[in-house]
C-alpha cells in the first residue's frame, strides 16, 4: 500500500516465499483515503474481491480477470461509519450457504479489553450488509 498516492502495488510469485515480481505500481481503488488491511476473496464464478477498510468503514471492490487491478466497481459497504467509536478494521470476507459475511473487528488495535468480531450478512458480495451480532467479547 501506497499511503501517499492512496493506491496499492501488486506482485506475484510463483511460490508463497519469493522471489516476487512487482507487476502493478500505483493500481487505483474506487474509493480514495487511506486504505489498509486488505483481504482477497475469489467467488464460486472466479470473479474476485478485495476487501479493505477506507478511512474507518470497510469496502470492496472487484479486480480483474488478472486478479491484479481494481475495475473501480464495488461498494462502500458500511458508508455510514462516521463516528471514531464506530468505525471498522481487518475485514474478513466469506460465502457461507450462499450467503456473504464479512467480519470486522472496532478500529481498537492495542486496546487493553481485548477486540471483537462483528459480522456483517449479505445475499450478494457488494451488499447491502446487515449487521448479525458480535461473537468476540
Amino acid at each position: 500500500m501506497n499511503n501517499i498516492n492512496h493506491t496499492y502495488i501488486t506482485l506475484t510469485s510463483n511460490s508463497p516465499f519469493g522471489p516476487f515480481t512487482i507487476n502493478s505500481i500505483n493500481v487505483e481503488m474506487q474509493y480514495y483515503g487511506h486504505y489498509g488491511d486488505f483481504y482477497g476473496f475469489k467467488d464460486d464464478n472466479n470473479k474476485a474481491y478485495i476487501v479493505y477498510n477506507i478511512n474507518g468503514t470497510i469496502a470492496v471492490d472487484e479486480l480483474d480477470d488478472t486478479y491484479l487491478l481494481s475495475t473501480k466497481k464495488g461498494t462502500n459497504i458500511f458508508p455510514n461509519l462516521k463516528n471514531e467509536s464506530t468505525w471498522q478494521e481487518a475485514p474478513l470476507m466469506f460465502k457461507r450457504n450462499g450467503l456473504y459475511y464479512v467480519l470486522t473487528g472496532n478500529m481498537c488495535c492495542v486496546c487493553k479489553e481485548g477486540s471483537d468480531n462483528n459480522v456483517w450478512m449479505s445475499h450478494s458480495v457488494i451488499g447491502n450488509y446487515s449487521y448479525i451480532g458480535n461473537i468476540g467479547k
